[in-house]
């Protein structure tokens, strides 16, 4: 009886563990990737703002 409750409880203690890792993995990854983002949206903006006295010549 007791080594069953053991088990459930490693189970619940790892399923929680994974589920942490999880969390922390995708919030990592969701972080790089918004920065990569943001770093985009930048390069793209400073692109066209280079451009745009180019736009204005022509």
């Amino acid at each position: 009886m007791s080594l069953a409750v053991i088990r459930a409880k490693d189970v619940k203690v790892c399923f929680y563990f994974c589920l942490q890792v999880l969390v922390i993995y995708m919030h990592v990854c969701g972080h790089v990737l918004l920065n990569l983002k943001l770093q985009c949206i930048q390069i793209n903006i400073q692109t066209f703002a280079l451009n745009i006295p180019k736009y204005k010549l022509e």
